[in-house]
């Protein structure tokens, strides 16, 4: 059904949804380790890879961040891959960067690195 009909309006809602995006779609899932419950999750998914039940499980862990974000988060070394057959769905690290009071600290120094 991809189409609801008003009275005087015929909604499109397939179309619509192609042509008007509220959110933008550049963005990676992070899986935050917190918990013992967290923690078997991510041991399931690291063994089994993608399967429905294991996301759907993830997601009450999971927070999405923008590319720009993501980019500095894995250039800190705060993310790594969970799986090779998930696209775009990194752990978390760096677990002093999560409270459950503040949630994910995004704030990143750029510090400078000299070489002698």
């Amino acid at each position: 059904m991809d189409e609801f009909t008003n009275k005087k309006i015929k909604y499109r809602f397939a179309q619509v949804g192609k042509d008007f995006r509220l959110i933008e779609q550049n963005t990676k899932t992070v899986f935050i380790n917190c918990e013992e419950e967290a923690d078997k999750i991510l041991r399931e998914l690291k063994v089994k890879g993608f399967t429905r039940s294991g996301m759907r499980n993830a997601t009450q862990y999971c927070v999405t961040v923008y590319d720009q974000t993501f980019d500095k988060m894995y250039g800190a070394g705060m993310l790594k891959p969970i799986a090779e057959n998930m696209e775009d769905f990194y752990e978390l690290t760096d677990e002093s960067r999560y409270t459950e009071e503040m949630g994910l600290e995004l704030e990143i120094d750029n510090g400078m690195v000299l070489f002698f």
